[in-house]
């Protein structure tokens, strides 16, 4: 495909698959977010679905319920372990208020660092998720009823067949994430490499060709509930089937935030260690916001940007 029509016709963040002007992939599953809420807890403690950080956070708060010294509900269950989906929830709070970690080489400064992590801390010290929980547990606590709310992307569907009580598999629902931006980006991508056998290269392209067309964008959405990567291929039996793909492919084709460290992503790995590690020592009361954020900016000047 030519990249006019690749500009044309995928998501927005089609242009991270372009480096020095030459188109390197295509972006079959663009990330696309939401906050996923239980129905009837949040009736029953009279709390509306937020539209912002600042009513996240105090519904999170009212929906905590603790009784004897025991949390009986959590109100947002929350990833702050040391793993990429750590380093992810951190995005969902840094980029929800319009920031790039990364941008034009430049680190994000320790103040604006330091005032994510602030949330991320005192939303665990308000209770209203454990500390250092990883995507398996988190989401256990929401689809098995006792977290009210939590973030996914588009595969969460699946989890209520796999995860879910009888009483939330009825009662969930997802909106819009509550924030000003979200970190989006690339998920999965068709490539080939540079160095692959021509024969190979021929049938590889005929692959990515097919993948891409509209017929097979269309049952993309259609078989796995995900919104593709080229815009407008959500067809109304899609949306039938799959309830929530709506919201989640409007997420997706939105411009957005990126959660890679543009100008760095082939060091995501090291970036997000760094990033993960910091929040999780933090929320377990090793050291304060301030602190986390310096040795992020340490970290990330010294072993990736190295200035």
């Amino acid at each position: 495909m030519a990249q006019r029509a690749c500009r044309k016709s995928w998501v927005p963040n089609q242009a991270a698959m372009t480096v020095d002007g030459k188109t390197l992939g295509l972006v079959m599953l663009n990330y696309g977010f939401g906050l996923l809420y239980n129905e009837p807890m949040l009736k029953a403690a009279g709390v509306s679905v937020p539209t912002t950080e600042a009513e996240l956070i105090a519904a999170a708060k009212s929906l905590t319920k603790v009784k004897d010294g025991r949390t009986e509900q959590y109100g947002f269950a929350m990833n702050t372990s040391t793993s990429s989906w750590g380093y992810m929830y951190f995005m969902h709070f840094h980029a929800g208020r319009d920031r790039e970690l990364i941008k034009d080489s430049k680190l994000d400064s320790q103040d604006e660092i330091a005032r994510t992590l602030e949330t991320i801390d005192g939303l665990i010290k308000a209770g209203v998720s454990p500390k250092g929980l990883d995507n398996t547990p988190m989401r256990r606590l929401f689809w098995g009823g006792q977290a009210a709310m939590y973030i996914d992307g588009s595969w969460a569907p699946g989890y209520a067949d796999n995860m879910a009580t009888a009483a939330v598999k009825d009662g969930w629902r997802v909106a819009k994430l509550p924030f000003a931006n979200m970190a989006g980006g690339p998920s999965n991508a068709l490539a080939m490499p540079k160095d692959i056998a021509p024969e190979r290269k021929e049938l590889v392209w005929k692959f990515i060709q097919l993948a891409a067309s509209p017929e097979w964008q269309q049952k993309y959405a259609e078989v796995t509930g995900n919104p593709p990567g080229r815009v407008g291929m959500v067809s109304d039996a899609a949306k039938a089937k799959w309830p929530t793909l709506a919201m989640f492919d409007a997420a997706a084709s939105a411009p957005s935030r990126s959660h890679l460290p543009i100008g760095y992503e082939s060091e995501f790995t090291k970036i997000s260690d760094i990033v993960a590690n910091e929040m999780s020592a933090m929320v377990t009361g090793k050291f304060g916001s301030a602190e986390a954020a310096k040795r992020i900016v340490d970290g990330i000047n010294r072993d990736v940007i190295r200035k």
